[in-house]
């Protein structure tokens, strides 16, 4: 794949990657919140869409690392 090519697939990923790192942010806020006034059970049930969220954006992460390889080769 051409270098430039690369650049702009890298480039793409960050806003999303950005994007589900906030969404998991907002949602671990929400869970604190929860835990805060003894809902220790409902922040579990909170905090447990964050992991989807985290995943993915390791996953995207793992693939830009893997484009800037293939870039600098």
């Amino acid at each position: 794949m051409a270098k430039e090519s690369l650049s702009t697939a890298i480039a793409i990923m960050f806003p999303t990657i950005a994007g589900r790192l906030k969404e998991a942010s907002s949602i671990a806020d929400a869970a604190a919140a929860c835990a805060a006034i003894g809902n220790y059970d409902g922040a579990m049930r909170v905090l447990m869409d964050v992991e989807e969220l985290t995943r993915d954006a390791d996953t995207l992460l793992n693939a830009v690392c893997l484009l800037r390889r293939e870039r600098e080769e």
